[in-house]
């Protein structure tokens, strides 16, 4: 999910969530310049690309089989509220641009290869 600005960068957050409960079991911060600590942001909190401020998410196993047989609308509200529960703030719920990738569609791959571990 892309935003207006890395607002859980500006709140002291490092973007990351881990949630067996879903829908996105593991979520990171997609910007280009690495997490600068509450201590010292400054104007570094910032990512280096401003225009583009993004949570990357995955939905992975049998997870992403269930929610790929949802709409696109529907993982994209649960992602967004999800992250707003996770992250204790509104603003998760005003992205500008949702992008997904369903690698379970992909003919020739079969699923994508995530390193995280079953729970």
């Amino acid at each position: 999910m892309y935003y207006k600005t890395a607002w859980w960068r500006e709140k002291g957050l490092n973007g990351q969530i881990w949630d067996p409960e879903g829908p996105i079991l593991y979520t990171l911060d997609d910007c280009s310049s690495p997490f600068v600590p509450t201590s010292q942001q400054g104007d570094q909190a910032r990512c280096s690309s401003p225009e583009h401020p993004a949570l990357m998410g995955f939905l992975v196993a049998d997870n992403a089989k269930d929610w790929s047989k949802k709409t696109r609308l529907d993982r994209q509200n649960a992602i967004a509220l999800q992250y707003a529960k996770l992250f204790k703030c509104q603003e998760a719920l005003d992205y500008i641009e949702y992008v997904e990738h369903d690698w379970n569609a992909e003919e020739f791959i079969g699923g994508g290869c995530v390193d995280i571990p079953k729970i």
